[in-house]
C-alpha cells in the first residue's frame, strides 16, 4: 500500500501546498510588472518569489512567457525543482485562475500541463456544490484528469524500490477545504483538510513491472515475482479516512493473471494518511507460469488452501485482512 501513501503525499505536496501558489504568484507578477520589467527580469522575478513563498521547497524556471486569451499565463520549456526529487520538466504549463476568485482569497483556477512525465494533465479548482445545486461552504472541488503517464518517470520522481512500466490515465474528483491564512498564534497547520475523493478512476495500460527484491523493512530479503498485465483498472473513493476499493480490475483473459479485488483500506488520522489495517476480497485466476513463480509463497501465507486448478490454471478467491502489529496477513474463505 505503500505507492498509494506515496501518490497521496505527492498530490498534497504538488497540487494543494504549493501549486497554486505558485500559479498566483505567476500570474499577478505578470499582471502587474510586464510593463515596468523586461521580461528576462520578470523571469527571475517570479523565480525568486516562487522559492520564497515555497520556503525554497519548489525551484522554477522557463525559457519563454505569453499571455492567453482569457488573461491566462503560459510558460514554454519549464523546469521544477522540489526539494528531495528529482527535477521535472513541462513542454507548457498554461495557468488560468479566476481572477475575481482570488480576490476573496480562493484559490480557484485552472492548470494544464503538457509533458508533465512524458503525458499531459490538468487540474482544476472550484466552488464545491452539493448534489442538490446547494454551495458547500468553504468547500472547494478539486478535479485531475492525467494522460499518457509514464510509469517509468514517476516510479524515478517517487524514488519507488522497484521498475515499473506502461502508461497511466487518471481522472479523480477531490473535496478539501483550504485554510490560507496562517494561525494568528504562529502554530503550524497544513493548507487544506481532504473531506472526500468522491471518484477515482485509475486505468494503466502495458503495466510491466521486472521481479525485484525488497529489503527495506523486512527481517530477510523478499523477492517479489514479475507482472506483466496488459490493463489495470482502478475505481476507488475516499471517505470517513477509508479507501474504498469498488473494483481493481486486473489483466484480460488472456494474461497470466487476471480478475478483480474488492474491499476496504482504513487509513489513520493525520496529515499523512498511512494505512492502519485493509479487508479486501479476491477473485482471481492465474496461469501456470504465474502460479510457479508464486508457488513458494502461498504456503508460507498460508494461502495455499484457497488455490483452485482448472484447466488452463488456477483461481484464488478469499478475504484477506490486515491490521496494524500484524506480521503478515490473514486468508479466509471469501463470502
Amino acid at each position: 500500500m505503500a505507492i498509494f501513501t506515496q501518490l497521496k503525499n505527492l498530490f498534497v505536496f504538488l497540487f494543494i501546498k504549493n501549486l497554486f501558489k505558485i500559479i498566483f504568484v505567476i500570474v499577478f507578477s505578470v499582471l502587474f510588472f510586464v510593463i515596468l520589467f523586461p521580461k528576462n527580469e520578470l523571469s527571475d522575478f517570479i523565480s525568486k518569489t516562487v522559492a520564497d513563498q515555497t520556503r525554497n521547497q519548489v525551484n522554477l524556471a522557463f525559457e519563454d512567457m505569453s499571455f492567453t486569451s482569457n488573461l491566462g499565463v503560459q510558460l514554454d520549456q519549464v523546469f521544477f525543482e522540489m526539494a528531495g526529487r528529482p527535477p521535472i520538466t513541462l513542454k507548457e504549463l498554461i495557468a488560468s485562475p479566476d481572477l475575481m476568485a482570488a480576490l476573496n482569497r480562493k484559490p480557484y483556477g485552472r492548470i494544464k500541463m503538457t509533458g508533465l512525465f512524458n503525458g499531459d494533465s490538468e487540474i482544476s479548482v472550484s466552488k464545491h456544490k452539493s448534489e442538490n445545486g446547494d454551495n458547500k461552504a468553504d468547500q472547494s472541488m478539486i478535479a485531475v484528469t492525467a494522460n499518457q503517464v509514464d510509469l517509468m518517470g514517476l516510479k524515478s520522481f517517487l524514488k519507488l524500490p522497484f521498475e515499473m512500466h506502461g502508461r497511466a490515465d487518471l481522472n479523480t474528483k477531490a473535496i478539501s477545504i483550504f485554510q490560507l491564512t496562517p494561525p494568528t498564534d504562529g502554530t503550524a497547520q497544513p493548507p487544506f483538510t481532504l473531506v472526500e475523493i468522491p471518484e477515482l478512476t485509475l486505468t494503466v495500460k502495458n503495466f510491466d513491472m521486472p521481479p525485484f527484491t525488497l529489503e527495506q523493512g523486512m527481517a530477510l530479503p523478499f523477492n517479489v515475482p514479475g507482472l506483466k498485465l496488459s490493463e489495470i483498472v482502478l475505481k476507488a473513493r475516499l471517505y470517513d479516512n477509508t479507501f474504498q476499493i469498488q473494483e481493481l480490475q486486473l489483466g484480460r483473459a488472456n494474461d497470466e493473471l487476471s480478475g478483480t479485488i474488492k474491499g476496504n483500506i482504513t487509513m489513520m488520522k493525520g496529515p499523512m494518511m498511512m494505512p492502519e489495517g485493509y479487508e479486501i476480497t479476491t477473485d482471481l485466476k492465474m496461469r501456470q507460469s504465474f502460479h510457479d513463480k508464486i508457488s513458494l509463497l502461498l504456503p508460507i501465507l498460508n494461502a495455499n488452501r484457497f488455490v483452485t486448478p482448472f484447466a488452463g490454471g488456477y483461481s484464488f478467491k478469499s478475504k484477506v485482512s490486515w491490521r496494524m502489529g500484524r506480521a503478515m496477513p490473514s486468508f479466509d474463505s471469501a463470502r
